[in-house]
């Protein structure tokens, strides 16, 4: 039996929760669309995270966390089976949410490493938020 170990598998997909930022997308977005997913799946449980992140207002951004990255991370640590030919799209992730949530130790797991991927999501996006007003206080400094 593979033992896994979890804690760099979260730290790998929250990491990867944090984009690029665009006109759409800012960094300052990306970390309350986090903060809020986070406490609607700490309050009212995985299905309830994942139909919030399909219906909020960053909903390009909510999808692809729940499409990518989510489901990512719990193929990789083995609670969740996707067809590798198959794109996954919004109600496919639903489905694959409620087929975890049928095993009670599945559920708990998923939750708490989904938990834990988005904890590590705002710490960077706070890191790199803090980077970037450095480097612009800086650049600003500079010229004066």
């Amino acid at each position: 039996m593979t033992v896994l170990n979890l804690e760099p598998i979260c730290a790998k997909w929250g990491r990867a929760m944090i984009e690029a930022p665009t006109a759409g997308n800012s960094l300052d977005d990306q970390a309350n669309t986090i903060a809020k997913t986070l406490g609607v799946l700490v309050e009212n449980g995985l299905y309830a995270m994942g139909v919030f992140l399909l219906s909020s207002k960053n909903n390009a951004y909510g999808a692809r966390i729940l499409t990518e990255h989510l489901t990512g991370l719990w193929q990789e640590c083995n609670l969740f089976e996707i067809d590798e030919d198959e794109p996954l799209d919004k109600e496919m992730a639903l489905a694959g949410i409620q087929d975890i949530a049928e095993n009670l130790f599945k559920l708990l797991l998923a939750k708490k490493l989904a938990e834990q991927a988005m904890i590590f999501a705002r710490y960077h996006a706070k890191a790199e938020m803090a980077q970037s007003s450095a480097t612009t206080s800086s650049t600003t400094k500079e010229q004066s």
